[in-house]
């Protein structure tokens, strides 16, 4: 059932993990929660994106892009003692 699941994740990665439990149960009858879904993919498949990319990796990129442009946006500005910007 591991193999099964993490097979189907690989094969179809914008599959989430209800998805993955509802497709198994319509092809092979069996139930399965999409919480165990879940913990079979954190254990055995550790949720790689693209490029080995693990998803807190991914985050930590799209953190720092989301800082880098928003210190981009606010160079040459100050906040005032009310707490509005000016330039």
């Amino acid at each position: 059932m591991i193999d099964l699941v993490v097979e189907m994740k690989q094969k179809n990665p914008r599959f989430g993990y209800r998805r993955i439990a509802m497709q198994i149960y319509q092809s092979l009858g069996i139930t399965i929660s999409c919480f165990a879904v879940g913990r079979v993919l954190r254990q055995h498949h550790g949720l790689k994106l693209g490029g080995n990319k693990t998803i807190i990796t991914q985050v930590e990129i799209s953190i720092s892009f989301q800082l880098d442009n928003l210190s981009r946006l606010v160079d040459g500005f100050s906040i005032n003692h009310s707490g509005a910007f000016q330039k």
